[in-house]
């Protein structure tokens, strides 16, 4: 059974490293960033043993109150990256407005944000 499960996670890192690899022949010219889930850190000494997760090429920004925000997978949170980052009145935007009208505004605001484009790599707790 150990065997099984065995190759079951190195398929799933080989999957991963080549979708990594397919990233960085693709775009070479993007730096790649490893994003580590908090799980894996116990505490702030040595080191800790990860997996090599999902990658994709995002956009994103590290704020020192929020933490890293990641562009496409904001999208569905427009509205709260907006408001971590301005204010309506001095956008000119009626915070009434529907959010059909609303949320371009917003969307162009966002996208002034100084956002890097990057592969990003997720490194997740081991199976």
């Amino acid at each position: 059974m150990k065997d099984v499960v065995l190759k079951a996670v190195m398929q799933k890192q080989t999957d991963n490293l080549k979708e990594l690899f397919k990233l960085i022949e693709e775009r070479p010219d993007l730096p790649i960033v490893a994003m580590v889930d908090s799980e894996i850190v116990a505490d702030d000494g040595g080191f800790w043993l990860g997996a090599w997760g999902r990658c994709e090429v995002d956009k994103y920004i590290v704020n020192e109150d929020y933490g890293v925000i990641f562009y496409e997978q904001g999208r569905p949170d427009t509205v709260d990256i907006f408001e971590k980052y301005f204010d309506y009145a001095e956008c000119g935007i009626d915070e009434e407005l529907p959010d059909e009208q609303a949320l371009p505004l917003m969307k162009e605001k966002i996208d002034t944000l100084d956002w890097t484009e990057a592969i990003i790599v997720y490194v997740v707790l081991p199976d």
